[in-house]
């Protein structure tokens, strides 16, 4: 096996410690990336929220109309006695 010269050895340890120093940019560029896609994350699970927050009150809103339409029928049925014992099977 060739033996390497001090001068060599400086080279290849040189060029290891740059390989080594692009390769931690990368990363950290790459975690810079992955911390703005958080961002981005958040700010949807905000939006998220919102939604939720509005489609709850629909369904508040939705229950209460219900709750008045039960309420009128209750009311209008009341005000006119059933029909049922007017009524003729059509099988008689």
């Amino acid at each position: 096996m060739d033996k390497l010269t001090r001068e060599e050895f400086q080279t290849v340890i040189a060029q290891i410690f740059k390989v080594t120093h692009d390769v931690d940019e990368g990363v950290k560029n790459v975690a810079e990336k992955v911390d703005g896609v958080d961002v981005k994350v958040d700010g949807v699970d905000v939006k998220v929220d919102g939604i939720d927050v509005k489609i709850d009150g629909v369904g508040v809103q939705v229950k209460d109309i219900s709750d008045k339409v039960n309420v009128a029928v209750e009311v209008r049925s009341s005000e006119f006695p059933t029909h049922k014992r007017h009524l003729k099977s059509i099988y008689d």
